[in-house]
């Protein structure tokens, strides 16, 4: 018995790790990655930011939009892009929900981390469009994650080798893997959350921890003895996970890879400058 429980306490730590806690942890060096940039942009940022928000702001607010529609929020009002902004405000999205509604409030955590679930979607979507055999990697990933140890070294083992493929020599000198990258590194930028957004998806973060540990605990129950449904729940969103932490993860390197970019040209025109 004490086997299964800890089976099952395993089972729940990972997927709440895996999926929240990963959401969690990019959004924080998303935004801090963001912040870098526009700091290396200098006086150049705000023209940066509304060039690169043609497209990704538009997608951040429809990411918060459309999580009020699937969980019942009533949206008051929607600006999806304000370049003139005198606040410098881009866009937001104003909705108001029932607190004593358990789905509603469980809702606050996806609307609020919206743009970073939306954005990696169409990052997805690009992957699958430019680059199809990364999802060609599907067997041989489920493979890696089905080798015999413990869930969390199947996550980082089965992490390792998507990006190890994504990343090999042959990725270098296909054009489809570089526009891949310039239209990601675009998106990345506007997956920034802002104070309202991290406030918003703290109210339903308990309700979301809930649900990812709820998922594993009940398949236990299906099957206690042998626990078969666990392992096969649990495989499945441990490699679904495995694929949207990689893309989570892509999104962190394109806005740090910004980042270097921004801070090597604003070394150059300083040391300009100087010259002159």
């Amino acid at each position: 018995m004490g086997e299964i429980i800890i089976r099952i306490l395993l089972a729940v730590l990972t997927q709440v790790l895996l999926w929240v806690g990963g959401t969690i942890l990019v959004g924080v060096l998303v935004a801090f990655g963001n912040k870098l940039f526009y700091k290396c942009t200098g006086t150049a940022s705000h023209s940066v930011c509304i060039m690169s928000g043609v497209i990704g702001v538009p997608l951040h607010e429809l990411g918060h939009a459309l999580f009020c529609v699937i969980f019942r929020h009533k949206i008051i009002e929607v600006k999806w892009f304000m370049p003139s902004a005198p606040d410098g405000v881009l866009g937001y999205v104003n909705h108001s929900y029932n607190p004593k509604n358990f789905y509603q409030r469980l809702g606050n955590f996806f609307i609020g981390v919206g743009p970073i679930l939306l954005i990696s979607a169409v990052i997805t979507l690009l992957q699958f469009l430019l680059l199809p055999s990364i999802f060609a990697l599907s067997s041989a990933i489920q493979s890696v994650l089905a080798t015999d140890v413990g869930y969390g070294a199947n996550v980082f083992y089965g992490l390792w080798f998507f990006l190890q493929m994504f990343f090999s020599a042959d990725s270098f000198v296909d054009w489809h893997w570089w526009v891949y990258i310039v239209l990601s590194c675009t998106l990345c930028l506007h997956m920034n959350l802002s104070q309202a957004d991290i406030k918003g998806s703290t109210s339903g973060l308990f309700f979301t921890i809930l649900l990812f540990a709820a998922v594993p605990i009940i398949s236990a129950l299906i099957d206690i003895k042998s626990l078969s449904v666990l392992d096969t729940v649990n495989g499945a969103m441990i490699t679904g996970g495995v694929y949207y932490l990689g893309v989570l993860i892509m999104a962190v390197i394109c806005v740090y890879l910004l980042v270097v970019i921004a801070f090597v040209l604003s070394s150059i025109v300083r040391l300009f400058h100087r010259k002159h």
